[in-house]
């Protein structure tokens, strides 16, 4: 790049002075002293290549010194923390790589690399991956120390959480206003720091700043204050004294409430819930763990069976009946097993691959519509003909309930991503106090119905938890959950509340087929007493 600064400034004097060098030998002794500045100047940019391409080479050793050996990658992306090691691989190290590419002056290379970079993850996934993390930490009550040491309920991974890892966990849980994990995962990563004497100097002003603003909130007792003497023993340097004392001054003059309230406007201006507003809101944790805080009665146990199902003897069920296992009778909550077979299921999944999309939700004011932290995951929408498997499973699962697709032909495929969740809500979007038919005349009314497929196996975690009944259906492969979301007089049924468990381990794919109330009237009918 200097010597073609050097070549363009040349020529342009060059052209505004025109010499016939051969004509003047006086004229030739600036030729010398350019041979000269040309060498010199080549010389640089020669060097300043090569050290370019010794960073890429350097580079290149680290990643291959810290590739893992990934022989099944199906296997190795179900753990979360090897799913958070590949994220952070990509976001930090290949990254790095877009600012050496300009040693290539091959445009195609160089093209082709940039495309590459622009695909992988960036910082802003290393964060999304943290705060699964820390969500599945509170979800399921994962120890600290298992985490750190890559075990998740039995599940090992080959993946060690260093201290700048626990950082970042600690800032994402602080971050999503969940502080009875941040201070441990901050206190763990000073422990780790002092093993192994490798965290940044940045990241220690942001963890004075973050434990600042942890004291404030907790309404600066002794324990907190102890954390941050200690934090100043720790680095004992000058800036780190003096930080101290700065946020100590700080501290002094600051009330927890005028903190709450900018972390609330920080909250209102960035347009988003934090996980811990999402978990006041509904808590199904023990849900999800398996924890059930109320027994299921002996007479409601008595009366949920087990049996192959015809429906009314349909002609398509008579030689093949569906199992058929009652999960709760008010609402009326059952599994059909074995309804989708290994092959459709695994078809399924892949006509969806290629069209995923990231799921987007509304934000609190209900203005605004984006990605949110409250559901993550990726889907891809079908109609029934888009192969022979979907429109053959439509018909399987119409056969089973005795509704009609045509009124809502599209069929949903849902793959969760890292502690991949939905927190509860409602399928039917019908308020308690209207019938729905005037907030659904393109849709053709609410959605009556759902049959909720599993299409992979997985591990732990993932359930759905229907929060009144307080029940969890398991994700069965190859089994499907149905419901009815409204009474039959039209009117939501509140009882359906549900959520998606986060998953822990493993893959979670999932396919919603609705039924919606046009389309489906003689079906089920409205009963004489106006409040069914």
């Amino acid at each position: 790049v200097v010597l073609l600064i050097v070549v363009q400034v040349f020529v342009l004097n060059a052209s505004a002075t025109k010499y016939d060098w051969f004509s003047s030998v006086s004229v030739m002794e600036d030729l010398v002293s350019m041979d000269h500045n040309f060498l010199s100047t080549f010389g640089f940019y020669i060097e300043g290549r090569q050290n370019a391409l010794n960073q890429l080479k350097t580079m290149k050793a680290l990643l291959e010194k810290t590739a893992s050996p990934i022989n099944e990658p199906e296997k190795y992306i179900i753990h979360p923390l090897n799913q958070y090691s590949l994220v952070k691989r990509f976001a930090l190290k290949w990254s790095k790589i877009e600012e050496l590419l300009e040693v290539f002056r091959n445009e195609n290379i160089r093209s082709q690399l940039n495309q590459m970079v622009a695909y992988i993850p960036d910082k802003s996934d290393l964060v999304g991956a943290a705060e699964a993390i820390v969500r599945l930490q509170k979800s399921y009550n994962l120890d600290i120390n298992e985490l750190v040491n890559g075990n998740v309920k039995g599940f090992t991974s080959g993946t060690f959480l260093k201290s700048e890892d626990c950082f970042r966990m600690g800032k994402a849980a602080f971050e999503n206003r969940l502080f009875d994990l941040c201070e441990p995962w901050l206190n763990k990563s000073l422990e780790l720091y002092v093993k192994t004497q490798k965290i940044k100097r940045d990241n220690i002003t942001s963890l004075l700043d973050l434990c600042k603003q942890y004291v404030s909130l907790k309404h600066m007792n002794s324990r907190k204050w102890s954390s941050l003497s200690r934090l100043n023993v720790i680095f004992p340097l000058y800036f780190f004294s003096r930080g101290f004392i700065v946020y100590k001054g700080e501290l002094d003059s600051e009330s927890a409430e005028s903190l709450q309230e900018n972390n609330s406007k920080d909250s209102q201006e960035n347009n988003t819930m934090s996980l811990d507003d999402y978990e006041k809101i509904t808590d199904h944790s023990n849900l999800c763990l398996g924890n059930f805080t109320i027994v299921c009665p002996n007479d409601v146990k008595k009366q949920l069976k087990c049996y192959y199902f015809t429906n009314k003897q349909h002609p398509r069920l008579l030689l093949s009946p569906i199992k058929l296992e009652e999960l709760w009778n008010f609402p009326h909550i059952v599994r059909f097993h074995d309804i989708v077979s290994d092959k459709e299921a695994n078809a399924i999944i892949e006509l969806a691959k290629p069209q995923l999309e990231r799921v987007e939700g509304s934000d609190i004011s209900g203005d605004n519509v984006g990605t949110v932290k409250y559901r993550v995951s990726s889907t891809a929408w079908f109609y029934d003909d888009a192969s022979y498997v979907v429109k053959k499973l439509s018909q399987r699962v119409s056969d089973a309930t005795g509704l009609t697709g045509y009124s809502e032909a599209l069929q949903v495929v849902a793959n969760y991503g890292m502690g991949g969740h939905y927190i509860a809500h409602y399928d039917h979007a019908v308020a308690n106090d209207s019938d729905g038919r005037e907030e659904h005349p393109q849709d053709q009314g609410a959605r009556i119905a759902t049959a909720l497929f599993y299409l992979s196996d997985v591990p732990e975690g993932g359930s759905t938890a229907f929060l009144q009944p307080r029940i969890a259906a398991e994700p069965i492969k190859g089994s499907a959950v149905f419901w009815f979301n409204l009474f039959p007089s039209g009117k939501g049924d509140s009882r359906t509340l549900h959520a998606a468990c986060p998953v822990l381990i493993g893959n979670k794919w999932a396919s919603n087929k609705w039924f919606r109330e046009f389309g489906n009237e003689f079906v089920r009918r409205c009963d004489l007493d106006r409040n069914s």
